[in-house]
């Protein structure tokens, strides 16, 4: 009878064990997916400020310099604020864990791969950026706005690529 007692505590235990396990994986995985949604939205919100505001810099010429950069930094700010929260969110919930344990295996292999093509890519797209700068004084505009354009294109692109290898290994 004590046997069985313990055979059924031990098996009660595991099973509390894995429910917990499951529960903490799930969690993760949705802050992992969440942090990317957010992401997204953050680079296409933060490229359409930017944009926006290029367009009425060009259209009316009596602005002057210190509201374009001014205008420019709130307007970043603000595109990246949802963005920056959900990653402190996310550090806070990991700061009792390993760094190696961050993220696992297919997480890991996401970002990697991600990593990879976002990196030349936006270094093809500040170079594009460069080119126009430089040969037409119409875009004078960008000696303003590239570390913007350059910040929410990286995240957008980052955050689009990890969300599709995360989803398409999944179907």
């Amino acid at each position: 009878m004590v046997e069985q007692d313990r055979s059924e505590d031990s098996l009660y235990r595991t099973w509390k064990y894995l429910r917990k396990e499951e529960e903490v994986v799930v969690k993760d995985e949705s802050i992992f997916i969440n942090t990317q949604y957010i992401g997204i939205l953050s680079g296409i919100s933060g490229l359409a400020l930017v944009a926006l505001y290029s367009i009425v810099y060009t259209l009316i010429y009596s602005v002057p310099l210190w509201v374009i950069k001014a205008g420019i930094i709130v307007m970043a700010l603000l595109a990246i604020i949802p963005y920056v929260l959900i990653v402190i969110y996310w550090l806070i919930m990991k700061a009792k864990v390993r760094v190696n344990e961050w993220y696992d295996e297919k997480q890991y292999q996401d970002i990697a791969k991600a990593t990879l093509i976002t990196l030349p890519s936006s270094v093809l797209f500040m170079g594009f950026i460069f080119i126009l700068q430089y040969t037409i004084s119409k875009f004078e505009i960008l000696n303003f706005i590239w570390f913007p354009l350059f910040l929410f294109f990286t995240l957008l692109l980052f955050s689009i690529i990890t969300l599709f290898l995360n989803k398409r290994d999944l179907v």
